[in-house]
């Protein structure tokens, strides 16, 4: 499976027909919905602290994933997204679990696997996801400011070159295991979110 940047919406439907790639539209959500007139709606943007407009009269089914959603007033269902016993769970009433901003432990590593950008800016940088770095080696900059890693390891995530950012931004995740099979494939926590929607899904299907 591929994704590819569509800028039209008679190139969004082509490559819907074509099979094997998943369009990448960022023109009107609105006019989007008018044209394809999905049966499912899925708003992963996964916005943490920021309350998600109402959106359940946009598709039959319109599923939120993490915080700021309430199943039956915003969405119809909500998939739970935090860590723990609930990770995955078809929420039908009510809203995820809150965003701690607290970031899991790695070989004892929590929020010094990221970085994030110290002012707003362009983001420019050399290195990709899977490159093997070490403690202090430049990830990048914005403006004059170079960025760091604080921990070595494999790098996990990585804002695209080029690309303007606000200060506070999250720009990079180095993993210390640094081991590429944690950067490529689906890990746990996702792959749990997924087996949620995909039960939402079967759940409205069968109904």
């Amino acid at each position: 499976m591929r994704a590819e940047h569509a800028e039209t919406l008679d190139r969004v439907t082509s490559l819907l027909g074509q099979g094997g790639c998943v369009p990448v539209y960022t023109g009107s959500l609105a006019t989007l919905l008018t044209v394809l007139s999905p049966r499912v709606l899925i708003d992963a943007r996964m916005r943490k602290r920021q309350i998600a407009e109402k959106q359940i009269d946009q598709a039959p089914l319109v599923i939120g994933l993490g915080p700021g959603f309430s199943a039956g007033e915003t969405v119809h269902c909500v998939i739970e997204t935090n860590r723990g016993p609930n990770l995955g769970t078809v929420i039908t009433s009510g809203g995820a679990e809150a965003y701690t901003g607290r970031p899991i432990a790695i070989q004892g590593y929590a929020r010094e696997r990221y970085t994030y950008a110290p002012s707003d800016g362009v983001f420019r940088t050399a290195l990709d996801v899977g490159r093997q770095v070490r403690v202090g080696q430049v990830l990048g900059r914005v403006g004059q400011t170079e960025l760091r890693a604080q921990v070595s390891g494999i790098i996990r995530g990585l804002t695209r070159d080029g690309i303007r950012v606000s200060q506070g931004t999250k720009i990079a995740e180095v993993d210390p295991r640094g081991q590429e099979e944690h950067v490529h494939g689906i890990a746990e926590r996702p792959r749990a979110v997924a087996q949620g929607v995909l039960e939402a899904i079967r759940r409205f299907a069968a109904a």
